[in-house]
């Protein structure tokens, strides 16, 4: 084989390998979003809250402000499930879920905690503002 043809064959794998590897790293990428998501409700579960929160606690100390940590649970929930069953229990979840998510769209993290539990951190500067978000 000639050095020209072994050029060819050399950039052809190396054009394959590059393709290979760039589909590696959005297989990567997207079982890290999967790794953080709530199935059910799409919010973010446990260990995307953890991180997040980490994160904004360090924003919050860099620059000053004030965070708000808001903590939800849905009462009496074990008996919608009881009563009506799973696929209601579930459909009160995802409603919540978008409840929560439209509420705290910009504002900050919103994750599934566990079960009917739900958290969410905002950052904010006024006492009056966190109360506000609670209240919604």
């Amino acid at each position: 084989m000639d050095m020209h043809a072994k050029v060819v064959e050399l950039s052809r794998d190396l054009e394959a390998s590059q393709q290979q590897i760039a589909s590696l790293r959005s297989n990567v990428e997207e079982v890290g979003k999967i790794a953080l998501i709530d199935e059910l409700t799409e919010l973010g579960n446990r260990r995307f809250f953890k991180q997040t929160l980490q994160d904004e606690i360090l924003r919050a100390h860099d620059t000053g402000a004030s965070l708000c940590l808001a903590i939800a649970d849905l009462d009496r929930f074990k008996a919608v499930n009881d009563r009506f069953g799973h696929v209601v229990g579930d459909h009160l979840l995802k409603l919540f879920a978008e409840l929560l998510k439209r509420h705290m769209r910009g504002r900050g993290p919103a994750a599934r905690y566990g079960g009917r539990s739900s958290r969410c951190c905002s950052p904010t500067p006024e006492s009056k503002k966190r109360t506000g978000l609670s209240r919604r």
